[in-house]
């Protein structure tokens, strides 16, 4: 049997709402605006679009969600928002410093683009990796390099680049 699909009827805004709720409340992560409107089996169609749009703004407005960036997220005091900074070991281990003594693991999955030295926002995820809680960057702040020094090896169908500063994952 098919799960029931949003298309061209109207919708029931009060019963989205409580779907909305439910699904941002229980989710793990926060969820952008195409993951919402995916977990709500709703078609891309503009007059969806703009009643998801328009509950969510709503939400926001009455502080039952929050806003990170792109990303929604249930506003709840159990979930925490830290801003710490980036540690990238030689091995290729991300660690986040925060709360003067603390560190969090990062996965590889949500590492490829910090630096060490990059100042960014994040919440814990509940996971461990070894004796450290698990991290989920949201947002990079702060930039600390801009600028780097290597060699680009230039092939025919493809190049790279060798950086000086071992640190940079490439």
């Amino acid at each position: 049997m098919k799960k029931k699909r949003y298309t061209n009827q109207i919708l029931d805004l009060d019963k989205l709402k409580i779907k909305l709720v439910e699904l941002i409340r229980l989710s793990s992560i926060p969820l952008n605006f195409e993951k919402i409107s995916i977990k709500l089996k709703l078609s891309k169609n503009k007059y969806f679009e703009d009643q998801l749009s328009l509950l969510l703004k709503n939400l926001m407005a009455d502080r039952t969600i929050n806003q990170l960036g792109e990303n929604f997220c249930f506003n709840n005091s159990k979930l925490n928002f830290f801003t710490g900074t980036v540690e990238r070991k030689s091995s290729g281990k991300v660690f986040i410093l925060y709360d003067n003594s603390n560190d969090a693991y990062v996965s590889k999955n949500n590492s490829n683009n910090l630096f060490t030295g990059d100042v960014v926002n994040f919440i814990l995820t509940g996971k461990v990796k070894a004796k450290n809680p698990e991290a989920k960057v949201l947002k990079i702040i702060k930039r600390i390099k801009t600028t780097f020094v290597g060699i680009i090896n230039i092939n025919s169908n493809y190049s790279f680049f060798i950086p000086d500063n071992q640190k940079v994952g490439t």
